[in-house]
C-alpha cells in the first residue's frame, strides 16, 4: 500500500511540474505576442520620430538652398543685363558724339534736334566769315538738320548760303550735295548759350 501511493505522489509531483512548465510558456508566448501586436516601444518610436523630423529637416534645408542658389543666379543674370544695357547705352553716346567733340543726337530733316555743342566760349557774336569757329559750328550745326553730317565729313556738301536768320543769334542755311545739287535743303538754326548752335526747322526745295 505505502509503494502505490508513494508512486501516486510521484506522478502528481511530474503532473504538477509539467503543468507549471507548460503554463510559464504559455504566458512567454503571450508577452511576445503582445509586444509584437501593439508595436515598437515607446523609446524606439520616438527615436523614429526624431530620425524622420531630421531628415524632413534636411530635404527642406536642401529645398531652401537651391531656391537661394536659384535666386542668387537670377540675381546675376538681371545685373549682367543691366550692365550690358548700360554698355550699349554708353557706347551709343559715344557714337553720336563726333572725333571733335560735338553731339548730334537725332538729326536729319524730321528731327529731333538738340544743340550740338561749342567750342567758343565768352559772349557769343554770330560771325559770317568763312574758316571762323562759329561758321564751321553754323556749317556742323545745318549739316545735322538735313542729315547730311556723313557728307560733311567726306566734303561733299554745297554750303550755297549762310545768312542771318532775322536775329542776332539765328541763321539760315542752305546746303545741298555735290551728287544732288537740285535738292536743297534750307535749315533754320538758333544759338544756345553755352550749348551751341541748334537747327529748329528743315525744309527741302526742289532747285536752288
Amino acid at each position: 500500500m505505502q509503494s502505490r501511493y508513494g508512486e501516486r505522489n510521484k506522478k502528481r509531483r511530474q503532473n504538477l511540474f509539467l503543468n507549471g512548465s507548460i503554463a510559464v510558456v504559455f504566458i512567454l508566448i503571450l508577452v511576445v505576442g503582445a509586444n509584437l501586436l501593439l508595436g515598437p516601444t515607446p523609446d524606439k518610436a520616438n527615436s523614429d520620430a526624431a530620425t524622420s523630423n531630421h531628415k524632413n529637416d534636411h530635404t527642406n534645408s536642401n529645398e531652401n538652398d537651391s531656391i537661394e542658389v536659384a535666386v542668387e543666379e537670377n540675381d546675376e543674370e538681371g545685373s549682367k543685363a543691366d550692365d550690358e544695357s548700360l554698355e550699349q547705352d554708353e557706347n551709343k553716346d559715344e557714337e553720336e558724339k563726333s572725333e571733335d567733340g560735338y553731339q548730334f543726337k537725332g538729326g536729319g530733316p524730321e528731327g529731333p534736334w538738340e544743340p550740338i555743342g561749342t567750342k567758343q566760349t565768352g559772349e557769343h557774336v554770330s560771325v559770317y566769315e568763312k574758316g571762323t569757329l562759329d561758321w564751321e559750328e553754323k556749317e556742323k550745326a545745318i549739316a545735322y538738320g538735313a542729315g547730311l553730317l556723313e557728307q560733311l565729313n567726306e566734303d561733299n556738301l554745297i554750303f550755297w548760303r549762310i545768312g542771318n536768320g532775322g536775329s542776332p543769334q539765328k541763321s539760315i542755311g542752305r546746303v545741298s550735295t555735290k551728287t544732288e545739287r537740285d535738292k536743297v535743303y534750307v535749315v533754320a538754326i538758333e544759338w544756345i548759350d553755352g550749348k551751341g548752335w541748334q537747327p529748329t526747322s528743315v525744309e527741302i526745295e526742289g532747285q536752288n
